[in-house]
């Protein structure tokens, strides 16, 4: 990369991971939209997170820095799109950081959030089955995980590409299912 070289942005549902983990785990990032967004997610967890008391204006601080070290025009800053769904482990809440028009916007949400293409009809089943009030289990969430990305695709094959289910169970180490533990998912042919 030299300076000045300006790098076009690219849709990233095909093919790229889009959960990266820290390596000592203590910070998970799901990403949705350009490459832009993919890239800031991976600077974030390449940080060493300090978490402190006011973790909104931490992530927010860092996004934007982030969005700052990427080379680009100040007309492509304003062009990023995208989500990014941040998680801590050992902390029951999940972060929506938004970017649109140049802007980063930080929120915390209590203990799910849906990204990607929001105008897949596919979150519904999200809505349906996990905000019925009913508490369910870690292998419960893992296939009802699958079902909405693997219905999502099905729904518009263009923006929702690769399945990824991540799991951080009783403190474990955040881990990414393996393809053969995908395979069990996907061949399920029932929503829990």
């Amino acid at each position: 990369r030299g300076v000045g070289v300006v790098r076009p942005m690219r849709n990233t549902s095909l093919g790229v991971r889009k959960i990266v983990v820290s390596q000592n785990g203590n910070l998970i990032c799901a990403s949705s939209g350009d490459q832009i967004i993919s890239d800031i997610a991976k600077r974030l967890i390449r940080d060493n997170v300090n978490v402190t008391s006011d973790i909104d204006a931490y992530l927010q601080d860092k996004s934007e820095e982030a969005i700052a070290q990427c080379n680009m025009l100040p007309a492509q800053r304003n062009g990023i799109s995208g989500q990014l769904i941040v998680a801590i482990p050992g902390i029951p809440k999940l972060w929506d950081i938004s970017f649109g028009f140049g802007q980063v916007c930080v929120s915390s949400v209590s203990n799910h959030l849906t990204g990607g293409d929001r105008s897949n009809p596919a979150v519904f089943l999200v809505e349906r089955y996990h905000g019925s009030g009913i508490e369910r289990s870690i292998e419960e969430l893992q296939v009802l995980a699958a079902h909405v990305v693997l219905e999502g695709h099905h729904l518009n094959p263009t923006a929702v590409g690769r399945l990824d289910v991540l799991v951080s169970k009783n403190g474990e180490m955040p881990h990414l299912l393996d393809d053969g533990e995908l395979k069990i998912l996907k061949d399920r042919k029932s929503v829990v």
